[in-house]
């Protein structure tokens, strides 16, 4: 069925109403009648982008994942409908064997008007050939440059893995030739140096969402810390290069200066990375195991926000990264974060005034940041209103109007032609 008739559902009109394919490589599980369920970072921004877009959106997955718990949003027709294109094998067979995890792409014959595909991802530049006549449009939310040699690897793995992502960095240069792509760190606009490029932030806190949140006090007492423990969060992946290892230091840091802090890590783990052997390890060796808390996945939604709610400090000592979705979630509720200068962070917010900002791997910064939060109300009160202020402003809903305005001038301009 050709563009023209496919169907068009949500709120904008047919005029306007544009049929989108979207590309993510994330765990995913395809069902038979179209549906899927995916991780809700990605399938919020979906579902979203397929209201905006006032057309059908076909989701293009590889379904075979057999993880449970991290898939956790179902999108289903007529919103969404969700094709399973192949398995999702190694990112080294994907990259130099793509055909078997590409034999369902087909955005031509689906109907779809243009493609977004998300990245960096080892098939983007197929992706990007495969489409053929029918416009692209890059999502990229990180880069494989950003990529640090791993202690739990041995060198020649380290070597290889930096050599292929510095192959996949120029395919990923050359295949943004003439396409347009959104960014959520200005750093990234130079792995797509031939695009139109956008720069936004793929949050996935929502209006709805920050309306029906109480904000987190941060009145708190004189006896903060000294009697009644701070309570530190982390959310997100769990691996070693978002600094959850600093974060377990820092206990023992602060625990120097005279304070009591616990710290919750709340997130999933990767296989390549098994750091909770770690953290517990590293946490018994500094005494402080009873004060690190391992909760696992939460699904986002009010389950998390729950848990932010219960923390009185965010903390993101990470050690490369684009822009935290967790971080823009904890600033929705009002928590006072503090987040590594590095990547997007650094772009989008001051020190001291919408977070507090530390260089990477530096625990004593790490605990000179959440000291001048305990010893200091006004500084608490400042960065959590106005880092509040900041995710009313930059909410899912104005971050997509903006992406699906700028999509529909790229399918025009495209229909149009030279």
């Amino acid at each position: 069925m050709g563009a023209e008739q496919r169907p068009r559902v949500g709120g904008a009109s047919a005029t306007t109403a544009v049929n989108l394919g979207y590309y993510s490589h994330v765990d995913a599980v395809v069902l038979p009648d179209g549906s899927a369920r995916l991780p809700s970072a990605v399938g919020n921004l979906v579902r979203t982008l397929a209201r905006a877009s006032g057309g059908m959106m076909t989701l293009y997955l590889h379904g075979s994942s057999g993880r449970v718990g991290i898939e956790d949003m179902q999108l289903a027709p007529p919103l969404v409908r969700a094709v399973d294109i192949g398995p999702r094998r190694s990112a080294p067979a994907r990259f130099f064997s793509p055909g078997r995890s590409l034999r369902g792409f087909q955005p031509g014959s689906d109907g779809a008007e243009a493609v977004i595909v998300q990245g960096p991802s080892p098939l983007l530049p197929h992706i990007v050939r495969a489409c053929h006549d029918v416009p692209v449009i890059l999502f990229i939310w990180g880069d494989y440059a950003g990529w640090r040699s791993q202690t739990q690897f041995p060198a020649w793995r380290n070597a290889a893995i930096r050599s292929w992502a510095m192959l996949y960095g120029m395919r990923q240069r050359r295949a943004s030739r003439g396409h347009l792509a959104f960014v959520n760190n200005p750093q990234l606009i130079s792995s797509v140096p031939h695009a139109t490029v956008k720069t936004v932030t793929f949050t996935t806190v929502s209006q709805a969402s920050i309306a029906a949140l109480e904000p987190v006090s941060t009145d708190w007492g004189p006896d903060k810390a000294r009697t009644d423990p701070l309570r530190l969060l982390y959310s997100g992946r769990i691996v070693r290069d978002k600094g959850v290892l600093e974060a377990v230091r820092c206990l023992d840091a602060l625990r120097a200066r005279g304070y009591t802090a616990t710290l919750d890590l709340v997130g999933w783990t990767q296989d390549s990375d098994p750091v909770l052997d770690d953290v517990r390890r590293l946490a018994r060796s500094l005494d402080v195991e009873a004060l690190v808390h391992i909760g696992g996945y939460i699904p986002s939604g009010p389950e998390l926000f729950r848990a932010y709610a219960r923390a009185d400090v965010f903390v993101i000592p990470t050690y490369w990264d684009s822009l935290p979705r967790s971080m823009l979630e904890a600033m929705a509720i009002g928590l006072p974060v503090v987040a590594s200068n590095v990547g997007g962070i650094g772009h989008f917010f001051r020190d001291r005034d919408t977070a507090l900002l530390i260089e990477p791997r530096r625990v004593d910064q790490l605990a000179d940041a959440i000291e001048q939060l305990i010893l200091d109300p006004e500084l608490r009160k400042r960065v959590s209103g106005n880092g509040r202020v900041w995710s009313l402003e930059h909410t899912q809903e104005v971050e997509t109007e903006e992406i699906v305005s700028e999509v529909r001038k790229h399918v025009a301009s495209a229909k149009v032609g030279p």
